[in-house]
């Protein structure tokens, strides 16, 4: 990743004295490269909010964005930006369906295959189906399209992102986000209100809410206890089987579960941060491989949810932190030592083999991992042995360096 971060930045600067196209309508690229943290697609989201910040007129301009990949975090991410010309640029994907559905004969799809998202269409499907909801009953709050498009976003969240696992009766393949949705829309009125307001969550609407979708809880654990053949699943203490399976927890461990919601909640703010305002903390992580019980999701406003900021990582650490063992070769050898070595307090941290849980999924890699979360203090702990400055190449220390975005702007004619 270093090589290739040198490469497009020599590759821009080629295209900015060279193409015709670039130099006639004046392009700016901003290249923030691998050295710099951050996702990809949030390094954009910081620029949009940067770009409103200092001009109050910049989304009045007409500009249009596009976001090109795949993953379903782009459509969250464009859709709280609010921006009214946004699209996403996406390779065509065979049809997923859902449980109990017969495949079709695939698709083959080309890699000149792509589709184009028009977010404004999106934003527009979601007022639909809130029209005609203060006809229907008068709400005590007035209905805008912003803050519904926010609990949108809040309410997919539920269904597992990147840093949160779903909550176990929820999966977007069963028609959840349909049942999410459809309760959300019918207790507006009850709940006055809306679950969140960019960074701040109101607990008691949230889980008025919760309980309600919770509902389905008991017949979802019943369906998956026939398709896993496994009668105490869906049974009257089809929790305990849950808690106990997933968790080695027995019944009366229940401080334990409490535990794992304070967690899930706190994870709910971090994420609602993240995607409005960027990384409120670097140390944050969901300690945990499943989520909470929908059911359990109660006694929310006594949840002290802290986040403290920390610090991100250089990219060494972070390809310690989430590369296994079997490609430590792309490491420098003292690091890659801390993963191979029997004796390296790390070791425990990359096993020779693990387990997968289906977890009522159906496709291998919807499976979770049950591999063990690194602990940042040891590994922060064992990089104190190694001397840099001795034991690392200066390739190698370059490789660890934390860099920041660079701005390419084509030169004025002499």
């Amino acid at each position: 990743m270093y090589k290739l971060g040198v490469a497009f930045r020599k590759w821009i600067e080629f295209k900015m004295a060279n193409d015709k196209f670039w130099i006639e309508n004046g392009a700016e690229v901003i290249f923030s490269g691998p050295d710099v943290p951050e996702e990809g697609e949030h390094k954009v989201m910081s620029y949009i909010r940067r770009m409103k910040a200092e001009d109050p007129d910049w989304s009045k301009r007409g500009l249009r964005h596009i976001f090109y990949g795949l993953d379903a975090d782009l459509i969250m991410l464009s859709l709280v930006t609010h921006e009214k010309n946004f699209m996403l640029l996406r390779e065509k994907m065979s049809v997923r369906h859902s449980r109990g559905s017969k495949p079709k004969d695939p698709i083959n799809y080309v890699r000149e295959d792509f589709e184009l998202l028009e977010v404004a269409l999106l934003r527009k499907m979601l007022a639909l189906q809130f029209r005609g909801l203060n006809e229907d009953v008068e709400l005590p709050f007035e209905l805008k399209l912003d803050r519904l498009i926010d609990d949108f976003v809040f309410i997919c969240m539920l269904i597992g992102n990147d840093f949160l696992p779903h909550l176990p009766s929820l999966d977007i393949a069963d028609g959840s986000l349909n049942l999410m949705m459809s309760t959300y829309k019918d207790l507006l009125p009850v709940m006055g209100g809306y679950l969140t307001h960019k960074v701040s969550i109101h607990r008691p609407r949230l889980e008025i809410y919760l309980q309600a979708i919770s509902q389905k809880e008991p017949l979802y654990f019943q369906h998956r206890a026939q398709e896993e053949k496994n009668p105490e699943m869906g049974g009257a203490n089809y929790k305990d089987v849950y808690y106990q399976s997933k968790f080695g927890w027995a019944p009366e461990e229940t401080e334990k579960r409490r535990e794992v919601v304070e967690d899930y909640i706190t994870g709910l703010y971090w994420n609602l941060e993240y995607y409005h305002n960027g990384v409120r903390s670097w140390e944050w992580y969901f300690p945990h491989l499943y989520g909470p019980l929908l059911s359990d999701l109660v006694n929310l406003a006594s949840i002290n949810a802290t986040l403290t900021p920390g610090r991100p990582f250089t990219p060494l650490m972070q390809l310690l932190s989430v590369l296994p063992a079997q490609s430590g070769s792309l490491l420098p050898e003292p690091y890659r030592q801390l993963m191979v070595d029997e004796l390296s307090p790390l070791a425990p941290f990359y096993p020779d083999d693990f387990e997968t849980d289906l977890n009522g999924k159906r496709n291998s890699w919807e499976s979770v991992v049950k591999i063990p979360f690194l602990d940042e203090k040891k590994m922060m702990d064992s990089l104190t042995v190694i001397d840099h400055k001795r034991e690392l190449t200066p390739k190698e220390r370059l490789r660890n360096a934390c860099g920041s975005e660079r701005v390419f702007r084509v030169k004025p004619a002499a």
